[in-house]
């Protein structure tokens, strides 16, 4: 990890519930946790069968359920590196 992130960044984050840290991590830290996201949730072409939701123009921007019916467990079903990142 690099530097503390700063003052404002977590001012934001208390404030908004969100923010964005940028530089927080070095390409070398983040470079395994991508590979292990590319691999849990490949890009449509990747696979044979993508998934369409008929009914997305409805769901855009509005709450739902079905984006979290399969967080289930922490720590995920992945990498050492994927499960450290909600840590830092």
């Amino acid at each position: 990890m690099r530097e503390r992130v700063s003052d404002g960044v977590i001012d934001e984050w208390r404030r908004e519930g969100v923010a964005i840290a940028p530089a927080v991590f070095t390409a070398a830290e983040i470079a395994p946790v991508l590979a292990e996201y590319e691999r849990l949730h490949p890009r449509p072409e990747a696979v044979s069968e993508a998934k369409v939701h008929a009914d997305l123009g409805r769901r855009i921007g509005r709450f739902d359920r079905e984006q979290f019916a399969n967080v289930l467990n922490f720590p995920f079903d992945a990498n050492v590196a994927m499960n450290l990142l909600p840590l830092h």
